[in-house]
């Protein structure tokens, strides 16, 4: 059986998360994922599918409850750490469809409940388009926590400056 995520789920890594993002602002990788991001929010439909025209309402309706690429970028790497480290989703399919509908969820929907059709092809999407990277932002979440461990072991192990004896 199929557990659906929860939002509060989403908690566990979004604070290393935000640190990475912020951290490398301004490297390559992070600046391509803000733009495929922000491709996203401004969605066109590509072909004449009810898919595709709700894919574009929808992300207008984020994009005018004030989300950004950033939170797109965010959000979607809260997933991904979920499955990466928690191994939290069965499938592919389960995956994609917790993406879209978290992605969906920063902004308030009301009743509106969107079709496994939107949720298949957004969540591909944005699996297709942000798992990679979000893959290397777990990554750096362990090495920065690795380097953190390495730094207070040598502080702890005692350390000097040259020419000074440890004590």
């Amino acid at each position: 059986m199929v557990r659906a995520s929860k939002r509060g789920e989403l908690k566990r890594y979004r604070d290393k998360i935000q640190q990475v993002l912020a951290k490398y602002h301004d490297s390559k990788p992070v600046q391509t994922a803000l733009m495929i991001a922000d491709d996203l929010l401004n969605y066109r439909p590509h072909a004449d599918w009810t898919k595709h025209h709700r894919c574009a309402e929808q992300m207008k309706r984020l994009r005018d409850g004030g989300i950004t690429a950033r939170d797109v970028v965010q959000r979607a790497a809260e997933v991904w750490a979920l499955q990466q480290f928690d191994q939290r989703f069965e499938t592919r399919k389960v995956l994609d469809n917790a993406m879209a509908r978290h992605l969906l969820q920063l902004v308030p929907q009301g009743t509106y409940r969107a079709p496994g059709t939107l949720l298949r092809y957004l969540g591909e999407m944005l699996t297709d388009d942000l798992g990679l990277f979000c893959t290397g932002v777990c990554r750096q979440i362990e090495r920065d926590d690795a380097a953190r461990r390495d730094a207070r072991r040598t502080f702890n192990d005692g350390w000097a400056i040259r020419g000074e004896q440890p004590k």
